[in-house]
């Protein structure tokens, strides 16, 4: 096996709240693509916890470190996963996003 399929992006669909027209809080459905989630990656994002906003600030620049892609556009143009954009979403979505790329290291088991 070739070095760079192990090294390729990865592609996750993640379920995020967002608030409806109707103020009602609802699950979509956004599709994320990432760099490999090594080791030392995991160990840092790992360490952030809910709390502080220096801890929601490392979470938010982790993110931005992995995430290569998503399907969010603006006015049908692609948005960029970056740590300025990210910074513009609640921390429910950033740990949505996060807990699913989590999921895909650790799945949940089934017994």
């Amino acid at each position: 096996m070739d070095i760079k399929r192990l090294q390729q992006d990865r592609r996750r669909v993640v379920q995020v709240p967002i608030t409806g027209d109707d103020g009602e809080v609802e699950m979509i459905e956004l599709a994320v693509w990432h760099k490999p989630i090594t080791p030392a990656v995991l160990a840092e994002m790992t360490a952030t916890s809910e709390g502080d906003a220096a801890d929601k600030e490392r979470l938010v620049s982790q993110l931005a470190a992995v995430l290569t892609r998503w399907d969010i556009t603006d006015n049908g143009k692609p948005v960029k996963p970056t740590a300025a954009v990210l910074r513009g979403f609640e921390f429910e979505v950033l740990a949505a996003i996060a807990e699913a790329l989590f999921a895909s290291i650790y799945p949940k088991s089934t017994t």
